[in-house]
């Protein structure tokens, strides 16, 4: 954690050096606002991330990394505009199309995800596990597990020399699909101090074990400084709803501060205020 916090006082103060050497780089503006999202300053990173699309509307860094930052905190139809802009500028980029692909998928256009998810995974020629990590969790969501299991095969059967096969435990639990008492075993095997809890919260919540589920969650808020690790990216899949009610997830939606976000830019769908310094989450608690 304290090499992170580094790394990112570092890079801020570099991004804070440009932007005073050249008010009106948009590159510049871009890379503060990468660092306040990254430590959670949506708000702030939301104003850097217009300065910089104002200086340059086209800028595809602005508009990509904009995008995922908006998909974090739960803007989905926000975050779609910016991946359509950053696609339509590159159209080759594996990740946008990857991004663009998830956020069709999330909004309803599941025929258009599919044709830029495949689009994204023949762009990274099967290799990056960004994509595989989105398309088998749209299939398995589908009730596809065919789909999925030939994502993950593809890329297992020749993965990007610095992407490691087995670190989402996705080639291990795909093999359990028809196995759940088997996958539930595993995933209670699995040390949660070492991972982020979010992407393992959709193989809980997919074989159903949501009191581990709640478990990973209130152990995850105990990790000093751990908890403003959650990518709002992972809970956004359907699966994950029965876990919106419980306190555990508000706790960590509040310790990332997405509640400051929401309450200047507006409310996902899973929660609302009810007052002015309280919220609550749950799939009937959207504004």
């Amino acid at each position: 954690m304290e090499e992170r916090g580094s790394a990112l006082r570092a890079a801020e103060t570099y991004a804070r050096r440009a932007i005073q050497l050249d008010p009106g780089s948009s590159d510049a503006h871009t890379a503060l606002a990468n660092v306040l999202r990254d430590k959670s300053l949506w708000n702030e990173a939301w104003t850097s991330y217009q300065k910089a699309l104002e200086l340059n509307p086209d800028n595809i860094e602005a508009h990509t990394q904009f995008g995922q930052m908006l998909l974090r905190v739960g803007d989905r139809k926000g975050a779609l505009f910016h991946a359509i802009r950053a696609t339509e500028l590159d159209s080759l980029s594996w990740l946008n199309q990857s991004f663009h692909a998830l956020l069709l998928w999330m909004t309803g256009d599941k025929e258009s995800a599919w044709q830029s998810m495949n689009k994204a995974e023949v762009l990274s020629d099967y290799r990056r596990s960004i994509p595989v990590r989105f398309a088998f969790r749209m299939a398995l969501s589908d009730g596809l597990p065919d789909v999925a299991r030939q994502a993950i095969s593809k890329f297992t059967e020749s993965p990007h020399d610095t992407e490691d096969p087995t670190t989402f435990h996705f080639v291990q639990l795909i093999e359990m699909l028809d196995e759940p008492e088997k996958a539930r075993t595993y995933l209670r095997g699995i040390d949660v101090n070492l991972i982020g809890v979010g992407p393992n919260l959709f193989w809980i919540a997919y074989f159903g074990d949501f009191e581990l589920a709640n478990e990973w969650m209130e152990s995850f808020l105990g990790m000093s400084g751990r908890s403003e690790e959650i990518d709002g990216t992972w809970m956004t899949f359907p699966v994950l709803q029965p876990l919106y009610s419980r306190l555990a997830f508000k706790l960590l939606m509040q310790n990332n501060r997405f509640d400051t976000y929401w309450r200047t830019h507006g409310w996902p769908d899973f929660c609302r205020p009810i007052s002015e310094d309280d919220f609550e989450c749950g799939m009937d608690a959207g504004p």
